[in-house]
Order: structure tokens, then sequence, then C-alpha cells
């Protein structure tokens, strides 16, 4: 029996020692500091990810840096150029406005001297109408009056007083 109870013992043992190295094998062998190493990959992983983040945010933020320069210079471009085209414009209507108040009294001017003119012309048209008419009423009251006094109208005072019209028409015309 005592060799019963050695082997069984040695049984025993041998179950034990398997045993425990099968359930030693379930289980990871892990050293004292795995959840430490654990934690150290999971930060130099996300620093990495980090130091990405940060050279993409400053390539991001010199664009928006140089996008926003460029639009500076448009808005001072464009500035300087609406002062310009605002002098441009002031100064052009400011030359219109001189031309047309030059070219106003100008108008006025000749409009004067044309009315004027005008007026003097009629005038002295005037005169030369009224002096003849006199001197036309005058030779035409002698015709008739001649006419009327002869009791005879015949054909050859017909004639005189057509003779007398013609005579009246060129005194008159060369008045």
């Amino acid at each position: 029996m005592k060799m019963r109870f050695s082997l069984l013992f040695v049984f025993v043992i041998v179950v034990g020692i398997y045993s425990y190295n099968f359930s030693e094998a379930k289980e990871p062998v892990c050293s004292k500091f795995a959840y430490e190493e654990q934690l150290l990959e999971k930060m130099i992983r996300t620093e990495i990810k980090v130091e990405t983040m940060v050279n993409e945010i400053k390539k991001t933020e010199d664009n928006v840096i140089s996008t926003l320069g460029f639009i500076k210079r448009a808005v001072a471009d464009f500035t300087d150029m609406f002062a310009d085209m605002r002098g441009n414009i002031t100064d052009e209507m400011i030359k219109r406005g001189d031309e047309i108040k030059r070219r106003e009294e100008s108008f006025k001017t000749l409009f004067e001297e044309t009315r004027e003119n005008l007026t003097n012309d009629i005038e002295a048209e005037k005169e030369k109408l009224i002096k003849p008419q006199g001197i036309v009423t005058y030779y035409i009251s002698i015709v008739f009056y001649f006419f009327l006094s002869t009791a005879d109208h015949s054909k050859i005072n017909c004639c005189v007083l057509e003779s007398c019209f013609i005579l009246v028409y060129h005194v008159v015309k060369n008045i």
C-alpha cells in the first residue's frame, strides 16, 4: 500500500504540475509593468497623432495667413483704385460743369448779340419800308388824281396810268 500511496502521491503531483502548467499557459504571462507598457505605447501613438495634427494646423494657419494677406492687398488695391476713380470722376464732373457754365455764358452772349443785331436789322428794314411807303402813297395819289381828273377814261389814259405805275415801281425799287 505504500506503493499505492506513493504512486498515488506521484500521480497527484504529476497531475498538479500539469494542471498548473496548463492553467498558467491559458493565462498570458504578464510582467510587473505590463499595464504601464501598454499605457506608454498608447501615449506614444497619441503623441504622434497630435504632432501630425499640429503640423496640419500649422499648414492651415499658413494658408489662412497667406489668404488673409492676399485679401488685405486686394482690398487695399481696390480702395486705392476706388479713390482714384472717385477723384477722376470728381475732376471730370468739375471740368464738365465749368464747360457747361462757359458754354451757357457763351450762348447767352451770342443770343444777346444775335437779338440785338436782329432788332437793329428789323429797325433798319422798318425804316426802309416806312420811307418808301410815304413816297409810293404820294406818287399813287398823284396818278389817281390825274386819272380821275380827266373825264375821258380812254385807252390813252389807261396807258398813261399804267406807265405811271411802272414809273412808281422803279422809283420805289431804287429807293
